[in-house]
This record gives C-alpha cells, sequence and structure tokens, in this order.
C-alpha cells in the first residue's frame, strides 16, 4: 500500500503519531474536538488558519457556506439537531450566527473580508442558481462529487475552528 494511503488511514482512524508527540486527544484535551481533529488538521496543512487565505473569494465564499451546510448535515445525523436546515426554517440566522462567529477566529477569513465581502457571500448562499445555497440540504457524498474526496474533512476541520468544537 502507498505511504500515502496509509498515512491517510490511519489519520482516519486518529492513529497518526509522530516521534514527538502522539496527535490523538481527548475531547477534553483537544477544546470539545471530534477524534483525530488534531492529526487531520496537521496532515492536511489546515494549522496555520489561513486555509481560506489560498482560495479565490468565489471559492472561500462557497467553502464556508459548504461548512455550515455540512456541519448542518453532521449535527442532524450524528446529534439529531434538526436546527438550522433541517427544521423547514429560514436558515440565514443561524447562517450569519456561523459568520460572525467565522468574523470572531482571529486570522481565519483573508484579509480582503469586510463588510461588503460579508454581504456578498450572503448573497452567493441564497441565490437560486448557486451550489452553495443555504436553503438545501448537503451530504458528504455531494461535497465528494462538487469537490474532491478530501474536502468533506476539510470542511468539518474549518467547522470545528469556527465553532471551536465538534459537531459530536
Amino acid at each position: 500500500m502507498p505511504y500515502d494511503k496509509i498515512l491517510l488511514s490511519r489519520v482516519l482512524k486518529g492513529r497518526l503519531e509522530s516521534p514527538q508527540k502522539d496527535l490523538r486527544q481527548s475531547s477534553s484535551q483537544s477544546g470539545g474536538h471530534n477524534p483525530g481533529f488534531n492529526a487531520i488538521n496537521q496532515f492536511m496543512g489546515l494549522g496555520n488558519d489561513d486555509y481560506p487565505h489560498k482560495l479565490p473569494q468565489t471559492d472561500a465564499f462557497e467553502q464556508l457556506i459548504d461548512c455550515f451546510r455540512l456541519r448542518c448535515e453532521d449535527e442532524y445525523s450524528f446529534g439529531g439537531n434538526t436546527a438550522r436546515i433541517y427544521n423547514d426554517e429560514n436558515p440565514m440566522r443561524e447562517f450569519k450566527k456561523f459568520l460572525d462567529l467565522a468574523e470572531k477566529r482571529k486570522g481565519l477569513l483573508p484579509s480582503w473580508w469586510s463588510k461588503a465581502k460579508r454581504a456578498e457571500c450572503i448573497k452567493l448562499a441564497t441565490g437560486e442558481s448557486s451550489w452553495a445555497n443555504i436553503a438545501y440540504c448537503v451530504e458528504k457524498d455531494d461535497i465528494m462529487e462538487h469537490y474532491d474526496p478530501l474536502m468533506p474533512m476539510k470542511l468539518r476541520v474549518l467547522g470545528e475552528k469556527i465553532y471551536r468544537k465538534g459537531f459530536m
């Protein structure tokens, strides 16, 4: 088995270890993060909190929106939480809270982010022709098909950074 597949399988199982320290931490040690958060964060190069900075503006908007939508799906699937998209109410209030949290995480959003860019992101999130529409549910498989097989992990890590806790 190629090294990258072995490494990825260990990350997914929460067994990535380094000679210096064990990256597996319990929820209480890692601030309420899901198991494997720290290992995946390191493995995927997301440790500097600058992941959205590397994206073109529209991609950054879409991935923030999809981060919110996938988080809603995860909380529904794993926790039975029907808030946000699943309760047939307008999810805009919850999406704005999500953006408020993202804006409070120092250095997480790109330097070009502003009130005007936030408004553009919200407009994209409510556009009928947009893939990334907060009125519609999205599942892990949808994300994988639209982006790539690793994108659900990236969006979940981003979500944990924004909410400062895991969905489980």
